[in-house]
């Protein structure tokens, strides 16, 4: 079910509910790390998350209020025997998704629904894939065990201890206003790719057009990429 249903849903109140009892599991907050400016790590358990199965890439929605509006998230693991699952969530901009993670406490009781497919490595091996975007592929890359990263980030001082904390290979590039850097992400991904290595493109939709359309004119084949915007600026709910 599309978030533009679940908002069409919110306005009429029994209608709320039976998707709610339908379509959405209980979970609670057992875990809230802050590990860097604007990124948190949560991590949500409940008897409802027991036996799920569970994908790299799939994603699931957090319901924000007493309404059907939610906010997806990338779950980075998933325990079926524990009923646990965590996920990172950024806080870049103000709004009822970096509201809800900010004041997300532990014993908060969760409403999710999920997990669903997204973005999945199919057949590729880990290490032959790469995953291109922003900050906001960052769990993604970490839930795919991706092979390399190259990410667009607002300060690299912040994210590169991270990335190396995490075991992350990434090479992060930091923005520019004009999207000057974008140049730059180009440059970082080589010339010498492996016939074996495919793309993912996550994040931000002008970053993942200029580097779709880079990929191409190096003669990537369609099949070896995959894209999902996450965000584009004065939208919401693209993912």
């Amino acid at each position: 079910m599309s978030e533009t249903i679940l908002n069409q849903a919110a306005s009429k109140g029994p209608l709320t509910r039976l998707v709610t009892q339908l379509f959405f599991r209980k979970a609670r907050v057992t875990d809230h790390v802050v590990l860097a400016p604007a990124l948190h790590h949560i991590t949500l358990e409940g008897e409802a998350l027991k036996g799920v199965s569970w994908t790299a890439g799939d994603k699931i929605q957090i319901r924000l209020g007493a309404g059907l509006q939610t906010r997806t998230y990338t779950p980075i693991a998933w325990d079926p025997v524990v009923g646990s699952t965590s996920f990172v969530a950024q806080t870049l901009s103000p709004g009822p998704g970096s509201e809800w993670v900010t004041h997300a406490k532990n014993g908060a009781e969760v409403e999710l629904m999920g997990p669903r497919s997204s973005l999945a490595l199919g057949t590729s091996a880990k290490q032959d894939v790469w995953v291109l975007g922003d900050e906001t592929a960052f769990g993604l890359t970490l839930a795919l065990g991706a092979g390399r990263a190259v990410l667009e980030v607002d300060s690299p001082e912040h994210w590169g201890p991270l990335c190396h904390a995490w075991g992350l290979p990434a090479t992060l590039v930091a923005k520019q206003p004009d999207d000057a850097h974008l140049a730059r992400m180009e440059e970082s991904i080589g010339m010498s790719i492996s016939p074996q290595t495919h793309f993912i493109l996550a994040g931000r939709a002008n970053t993942i057009q200029h580097l779709l359309k880079a990929l191409r004119a190096r003669g990537i084949r369609s099949d070896r990429i995959r894209s999902k915007a996450y965000w584009a600026p004065g939208k919401t709910g693209l993912d």
